[in-house]
């Protein structure tokens, strides 16, 4: 909408090119700069209420930390991001301490698999079979990886994202994110087939702990380096 130029689009509501989204953020940031951080400001003291730790491995990264639901009802509250940290604080310490918790990414990723796992099983024959298949092509990815975190060396594969090295600078990067939403199973094939140089020159085994710090990093990096190309145009 920006460039009127081509582009691979990733999602369905992806309406600018790579090169045009952090101009378009840019003058979207501006508009909504309160609203973010009166949403950081709440989940601050969300997770001051809630211990300040992940309940199963006492992580005290706060950049780690997810708000879990413990029923797993999380689907059920249909309340809008911008309000739903106000929300948690508004709760009695009762029931906010029966209905949420802390946990790290990895825990949560942790806990999200086994639940899934669960529900697999309850499933029909097809649906479980095209589960199992994928998950074998995701492990063989994790073999072909190293099968630990590149930089905790955490081992338990529940938690392991698979990572672009070099972020959304990545030639594949745009293309991949789509076939994630659409097509998985072709996604973790084309992975598979990579040459071992090839898929570790582009890729890299991280924990979700891992892979969320390096995404705050680079979204940081990302924002300075933008406020610096906007002072020199103004």
């Amino acid at each position: 909408l920006n460039c009127k130029q081509d582009y691979i689009s990733c999602g369905q509501n992806q309406k600018y090119c790579y090169p045009c989204i952090p101009h378009m953020r840019y003058s979207y940031g501006k508009e909504h700069f309160p609203k973010t951080m009166y949403s950081r400001k709440y989940r601050k003291m969300v997770i001051l209420m809630l211990g300040s730790r992940c309940k199963n491995c006492h992580n005290l990264n706060e950049n780690v930390l997810d708000i879990d639901h413990v029923n797993n009802d999380g689907k059920s509250e249909k309340i809008q991001q911008s309000t739903y940290y106000k929300y948690i604080t508004e709760l009695s310490k009762e029931k906010r301490e029966l209905r949420y918790q802390l946990l790290c990414r990895n825990c949560n990723k942790i806990k999200e698999y086994e639940r899934r796992k669960k529900e697999v099983k309850s499933a029909k024959y097809s649906a479980t079979w095209n589960r199992n298949s994928r998950e074998n092509l995701r492990f063989n990815v994790f073999k072909k990886l190293g099968n630990t975190c590149q930089k905790c060396n955490f081992n338990d594969y529940r938690a392991f994202e698979i990572d672009h090295i070099k972020g959304k600078n990545s030639v594949c990067w745009a293309e991949d994110k789509k076939d994630q939403k659409v097509f998985v199973g072709k996604y973790y094939r084309k992975l598979v087939n990579l040459p071992a140089d090839s898929l570790l020159k582009e890729y890299q085994l991280l924990c979700a702990n891992c892979n969320r710090e390096k995404q705050i990093l680079e979204n940081e990096l990302n924002q300075h380096s933008f406020r610096y190309q906007v002072a020199i145009v103004e």
